[in-house]
């Protein structure tokens, strides 16, 4: 598997067989952060890792958390970032997410502004 896969799996054990969410919260927090422990080469395994995230915070019914987690995974990356950082604003995983989100549990003015970004940075187009 990919090194994606093994943090994944290694936030579900806390998650799931361990019960400890802040645990498995931690695990996602060490690899998504700004300085992560292990630099991705390919920017969908990074999404991965964030879009489990925000599935785990839905999961233990963390909204506010959740769509937080999403804002932030698509957010402009700083500067001196790993290719994979820098990508992630192109993954159209997390732009899914975060617009189902945002729909759902963010209010009509930060749709609307989730859509132009998307529009903005030329991740998708008004025909997709």
């Amino acid at each position: 598997g990919t090194p994606a896969d093994l943090y994944k799996a290694l936030a579900t054990v806390h998650e799931e067989k361990l019960q400890n969410v802040t645990k498995a919260r931690s695990v996602y927090e060490r690899i998504c952060s700004p300085t992560p422990e292990y630099h991705f080469r390919d920017p969908d395994d990074l999404a991965q890792c964030y879009a489990e995230w925000v599935e785990m915070e839905l999961r233990v019914e963390n909204w506010d958390q959740a769509l937080s987690v999403a804002r932030r995974s698509v957010a402009r990356a700083p500067a001196g970032s790993g290719k994979a950082v820098r990508g992630l604003v192109r993954s159209m995983r997390l732009w899914n997410l975060l617009l189902d989100l945002e729909e759902s549990l963010g209010t009509v003015q930060t749709t609307k502004d989730a859509y132009n970004r998307l529009l903005e940075l030329k991740v998708a187009t008004p025909t997709q």
